[in-house]
Order: structure tokens, then C-alpha cells, then sequence
């Protein structure tokens, strides 16, 4: 049951030639760049969208599958309202057909979907690894898809998984001493709490937005279902990237083993159904534990590897923070014994293996 959280056309406006017809009515954004394009409509490209910084509101939805999609392309039976919400005035019953109508994107990796209801444009959705919005944010899309190819700029649909969508489980929320907090909206400064030392501040914050080339890309995240590795951990879903390391605490010691070394386990697999996917480092004066949706996970180590896959500034500042050389931190800086995937995953067999057939993966073993 997915809640979404909505900025309804009273809370957004635009300095296009959009009429309010085309805000509620049109089923796709009329990009000049798509070949469906009709020269003799408005665009809902190449225009500025300003938010006013009121609440957005949350609407609660009942799916079968784990999309978020037009509902030409639910391959399931379909989004529909579980509570009613009003909307721009406009009342919508529960069981109102819910839909991702089609997606507006600027500079290629900042993605806001248009939200349909029972065949009404109601509003936009800020796509979850962005900061909510602001009085006087402003989102400037260049292109845009939508469920029909032809209407896509690069030829793409707008079908998402509710993980890319602002509600409750779609962004990993990091421990902090106020809450918890989206790893998105995290600045440089922000105090995170540690299993080791508490509370303390993040020096420095990357974002990496990541296209993927098809369905195999090794860079493809991976899903760690609520509970699959015991019971409450993660207290929600889960999703790292598949070098992203979480902690296991078992017979032969505490190590960080990276997420893709746990895709056997039942609820752990790798997302597919993403065209691509931001990535947010956390990086602190050393290597941390933190508690991402109630499992610990490992903060940035900015080891040899991890360096060669960020862009060159965000290198420098990096090593710029720790007093680094170009070959990275030694392993030895690490917070913990870090283990290789099969190294991972042949600890995490063994676990499973002795657990109680009524326990979690976790067994009798402890995964913090």
C-alpha cells in the first residue's frame, strides 16, 4: 500500500502556455523532441514549473505489483485509490484508477511524474531523490516519457518502480539525532548517528545518478525486502547499490559484506525494472556504521575502487576530506573486516542453513 505524496495544481505553477484543459486533460507531455509531437498544442517541456512550498497531499494506493505505471502498461490489475482524496476541489472516491501518466525529466536525471486519477491530471510528484520542494523551487523539464514510445523522448516508457516515487518506502532513511532522514535530503554538516560514536556530522554528500544499458547492468541496485535478514531488519525496504555494505554479526565475527553477496536469500534481489537509478554517498571523518531503514549498513569508504567511480571533482573533495592520495584509504581504515560477494554470500548460506525453520534469515545468528 504505497502512499504518495502530491503537489495538486494549486501548490504548482508554470510559465508556459499550458491552458488548465491541458493541465487536467493531456495524456502525454507533447515534447517537441518525441515523434508525437503536435506543433499546434502547448508543451509541457521547455517551461518553468514554480512550487509554492505549501504540504503536499498523500493519497494511499493499493497495487498488486511493485510499479508504478500507466495503466496502458499495469501488467497487473492496476492502481487504484484506497481512501478518498480531495484534489483541486475535486473530490475522488476510493477505488479510483491511479496512474503515472507520463514523466517530465530535466537534464536528464531530475524526474517528476505527472499524477493521473480517474482520467484527471490532479498534480506532480517529485520523484524521491530530490529534497521536497521549497517556496519558490523551480523545475525546469527538457524531456520527457510516457507510456507510449512515440511519445517519449528517448523512446523510453514512464513505468517506475514506487522505490523512484516520493512515499514512505521510497527513499532509504538514515538514522539521525532528530529521526530518521532521506539519504537525498542530507547536506554536508547534517549530524548522522553511528553505532561506534553517536551522533556526528557528514562532511561531504555525492550524488550519482546512474543510466543503465539494459536488464544485466552489474550497476543495478539491490533490493533488500523488510525483514529478509531477520526480523525488523530493515524495518522497510531496503535499496544500495550492489557494493553497498551491510554488516553481519555471526559465529566467525562481525564483517561488512557488499548487498549483492546477499541476493540468494529470499527478498533480496537485484532491481531490473529501472532505466537508472541516484546513488547518495555518505562520507564522515572515517568509516562508520549507520542505520539506513533500521539496518546497519556501512557509510562511504573511499577505498581505491570507490574512488574510480565518482566523477573527477567529487574525487578531489573526497580525498581532500580524509588527506587521501590517489590510491584511496587502505582496508585496514575500515570500520570493520570487509568480506568479497563470495565471501558474503557463502557466510549468509551458513546462516541460513542453521536458522529455525520458523526464524528469519538471520537465524541464530545476529545481523545488526
Amino acid at each position: 500500500m504505497p502512499t504518495i505524496a502530491v503537489y495538486d495544481w494549486s501548490v504548482v505553477s508554470h510559465d508556459g502556455a499550458l491552458t488548465t484543459d491541458q493541465l487536467v486533460s493531456d495524456d502525454h507531455a507533447n515534447d517537441p523532441a518525441a515523434a508525437g509531437y503536435d506543433p499546434g498544442r502547448a508543451s509541457w517541456t521547455g517551461i518553468t514549473y514554480t512550487y509554492s512550498g505549501a504540504t503536499p497531499t498523500q493519497i494511499l494506493v493499493s497495487d498488486d505489483d511493485a510499479r508504478f505505471d500507466d495503466d496502458m502498461n499495469d501488467v497487473g490489475s492496476g492502481q487504484v485509490l484506497l481512501e478518498d482524496v480531495t484534489l483541486n476541489g475535486v473530490t475522488y472516491a476510493a477505488g479510483s484508477t491511479v496512474e503515472n501518466e507520463f514523466v517530465l525529466v530535466q537534464d536528464g536525471n531530475i524526474e517528476v511524474y505527472v499524477l493521473r486519477i480517474d482520467g484527471d491530471n490532479v498534480g506532480l510528484i517529485p520523484a524521491s531523490n530530490l529534497p521536497a520542494p521549497f517556496a519558490g523551487a523551480q523545475f525546469s523539464p527538457d524531456s520527457s516519457r510516457d507510456g507510449v514510445a512515440a511519445n517519449s523522448s528517448d523512446g523510453g516508457t514512464n513505468t517506475e518502480d514506487y522505490t523512484n516515487v516520493i512515499c514512505f518506502a521510497a527513499s532509504v532513511r538514515i538514522a539521525t539525532p532528530g529521526g530518521v532522514v532521506r539519504a537525498g535530503a542530507l547536506r554536508a554538516g547534517a549530524m548522522v548517528m553511528t553505532v561506534d560514536r553517536g551522533a556526528q556530522p557528514l562532511l561531504w554528500v555525492g550524488r550519482q545518478t546512474v543510466v543503465f544499458s539494459g536488464p544485466e547492468d552489474h550497476r543495478r541496485p539491490v533490493r533488500i525486502r523488510a525483514g529478509a535478514l531477520g526480523p525488523g531488519r530493515p524495518a522497510r525496504d531496503l535499496v544500495v547499490s550492489p557494493q553497498h555494505r551491510v554488516l553481519v554479526e555471526s559465529g566467525a565475527g562481525a564483517a561488512l559484506g557488499p548487498a549483492v553477496g546477499f541476493v540468494k536469500l529470499p527478498g533480496v534481489s537485484r532491481m531490473r525494472g529501472r532505466r537508472r537509478v541516484t546513488y547518495v554517498h555518505l562520507l564522515l571523518a572515517r568509516h562508520e556504521l549507520l542505520w539506513a531503514e533500521g539496518q546497519v549498513c556501512e557509510s562511504f569508504f573511499p577505498g581505491r575502487m570507490a574512488l574510480r567511480m565518482l566523477r573527477p571533482a567529487d574525487r578531489a573533495a573526497v580525498l581532500a576530506c580524509w588527506g587521501l592520495s590517489e590510491s584511496g584509504a587502505p582496508e585496514a581504515a575500515a570500520v570493520r573486516p570487509l568480506l568479497t560477494r563470495r565471501e558474503t554470500a557463502a557466510r549468509m548460506a551458513a546462516i541460513a542453513a542453521r536458522r529455525p525453520a520458523d526464524a528469519g534469515v538471520a537465524g541464530n545468528a545476529k545481523l545488526l
